[in-house]
């Protein structure tokens, strides 16, 4: 794909495994979008764009833009180079035609920049948050320190994790994650990376999955549609391992509405 204006990329979206792309959706850092500036190879303002609902997300080599609809485009691209000064922060990313992508932020804004090869930039986006700029920045800082010691740094999160949910039903899933983390703590951390993750929300991102199937399964309740002790805590635990996900950015608030509408839907009709 080739990143032409957002209204006309969209008709060259690239394919991107659906699997990995699903990856990329839950995991990926997310933010919305206030408008997209579009320039001349003058570096002359030709049109502003004001943007509804839509929402920039950023993977280790997935970036895309969505509305509640569909998306406007998505491109896979590669790490080029972080720099780092007083003034001024950027990442930049390129595609498979060596096309650049440059996360910056300056004077306490987040945009992302579409460049030519002379770096003139012919499409920006302004970020409403600046915090999604600082999760990715962090996120490629510490890479490094972090894949050296995997299985350390799960132990980690996985305490930190157990900490701030504060249920006696995690003990159920924590006995899989210890085992896990001790047989393939470098492919998990490989697999998080890879997604743009981190050990935490990965934590998070499986607990919500298991206990939302676990209170589904029928196994907790006392009779039809009405839940146990153990599956009321189960229910709390999906609700606030869900919460987490949305606080760190990993979801957006609609997507977890509708997962706890539906999950409850799902009690109703097992036990």
């Amino acid at each position: 794909m080739r990143i032409v204006t957002p209204e006309k990329s969209i008709e060259n979206i690239e394919k991107i495994p659906f699997i990995k792309f699903i990856f990329h959706d839950f995991f990926g850092f997310r933010c919305e979008v206030l408008d997209a500036s579009i320039y001349s190879r003058n570096c002359e303002l030709e049109k502003k764009i004001k943007y509804s609902d839509c929402y920039l997300t950023l993977s280790r080599d997935i970036i895309s833009l969505k509305n509640n609809k569909n998306y406007i485009w998505k491109v896979r691209v590669s790490l080029f180079e972080i720099k780092e000064n007083n003034t001024i922060s950027s990442i930049s990313f390129v595609n498979k035609y060596e096309e650049k992508f440059s996360l910056k932020v300056k004077d306490k804004l987040g945009f992302l920049y579409f460049s030519s090869e002379d770096n003139i930039p012919i499409i920006t986006l302004q970020l409403r948050d600046i915090s999604f700029s600082k999760k990715v920045f962090n996120h490629f800082r510490d890479y490094p320190k972090t894949i050296a010691a995997p299985k350390k740094t799960l132990f980690s999160a996985l305490k930190t994790a157990e900490k701030e949910l504060e249920n006696e039903s995690f003990d159920l899933i924590k006995v899989h994650f210890e085992k896990a983390i001790r047989k393939k703590a470098k492919t998990i951390m490989d697999t998080i990376q890879k997604n743009n993750s981190t050990p935490l929300a990965w934590i998070y991102g499986i607990t919500s999955n298991i206990s939302g199937n676990m209170v589904e399964s029928g196994n907790y309740h006392i009779y039809r549609g009405v839940l146990n002790e153990e599956g009321q805590r189960l229910l709390k635990l999906f609700d606030d391992s869900t919460n987490k996900l949305l606080d760190m950015g990993m979801i957006e608030k609609n997507y977890a509405t509708n997962q706890k509408n539906t999950i409850r839907e799902n009690i109703k009709g097992v036990g």
